[in-house]
């Protein structure tokens, strides 16, 4: 078997283990995210080509301009992306933002305003789910940013291969088929499918974190151990299934009320995830803060102790030895 067919049937087999077998591949509306270059060119001309096979009735080709690069470059990929769309016969629908770095930086203010492009162009074109063409490095590259950051479970598990996701006031539905591949199986297979794509120059700039890990740290860890990215995988399919086990005893404990003395039984990253669920009930995700404040906040009740946390916005959290509430903000 070529390359080629090898890496075509292992993304049908992906595919329908994945997402078929839930009915998200049956009868598809798909938005697929695409910004000109290879892994998201690749993406959409594998599902273009195999629509039929993956019972996907519609795609939509969705690009989002950061406004951050030289217009040359810019004009080069919508030149890409329009021959792309022709390939795949698909509308391309394109927005413009000016893009501004938030207090998390340039990155996640790009992923925010991706976030709420998809939610829009989901809504306006009835779409059932987006695709992204995140693969098996970029995850990688994520477990080592979430890493330095002293993150939990969750983040060292991101970009999962399905994910609902808070965009634009709703919901968003998101799934990652070439999660499986690497990035230099994806290179080989656009080289011998002749599928065009553009480079983004800020792909090697230096300044920024990931293009750090992946042009420098991760190539030396996949030179000392050959099968790095494998070991990889393997480690994060087993914290994800770690990470599904605490989410579902959490879920169990969880009924719409705190209980301190009860909860107090119960290890410390229990508490953080019962304290997620209650948190997310009283303004979303982030009231409570991120996985430092939760384990800060699940220490101070394990310990019985009369005791308040800061928190962002300005709120606290006071807890007491029978009750646990918000203040301020």
């Amino acid at each position: 078997m070529s390359s080629s067919r090898a890496f075509v049937s292992r993304f049908l087999h992906f595919w329908r283990t994945q997402f078929g077998a839930s009915g998200a591949g049956r009868r598809l509306r798909l938005g697929i995210g695409v910004s000109g270059g290879r892994d998201s060119c690749v993406l959409a001309a594998l599902i273009g080509r195999m629509k039929a096979h993956l019972g996907v009735r519609r795609v939509v080709l969705l690009h989002l301009d950061h406004g951050i690069r030289p217009v040359a470059e810019r004009r080069r990929d919508r030149a890409v992306l329009r021959a792309l769309s022709r390939r795949v016969r698909a509308p391309l629908v394109v927005d413009r933002v000016r893009l501004r770095a938030t207090g998390e930086g340039l990155e996640a203010a790009g992923r925010s305003a991706r976030l709420k492009f998809f939610s829009r162009a989901a809504r306006r074109y009835r779409l059932d789910a987006i695709a992204q063409a995140h693969h098996l490095d970029d995850r990688i590259e994520t477990f080592f940013l979430f890493l330095l950051r002293g993150s939990g479970l969750r983040g060292l598990t991101s970009l999962r291969s399905t994910e609902t996701l808070a965009a634009g006031g709703g919901s968003l539905n998101i799934i990652r088929p070439l999660l499986p591949f690497t990035r230099d199986e994806i290179l080989e297979f656009s080289a011998a499918e002749k599928i065009s794509y553009h480079e983004d120059s800020t792909n090697r700039d230096l300044r920024f974190l990931r293009n750090r890990l992946r042009l420098e740290l991760i190539p030396m860890l996949k030179s000392w151990h050959p099968g790095f990215a494998k070991a990889m995988a393997a480690t994060q399919q087993a914290l994800e299934s770690e990470d599904a086990a605490l989410s579902d005893l959490a879920d169990g404990l969880y009924r719409g009320r705190l209980d301190p003395a009860e909860l107090r039984n119960w290890p410390e990253a229990v508490v953080a995830r019962v304290l997620q669920r209650w948190g997310r009930r009283r303004g979303g995700s982030a009231v409570l803060g991120g996985h430092k404040n939760l384990a800060a906040a699940a220490r101070l009740i394990r310990s019985a102790a009369r005791a308040s946390l800061d928190l962002p916005g300005g709120r606290k959290l006071l807890i007491d030895r029978s009750r646990i509430r918000l203040a301020g903000g």
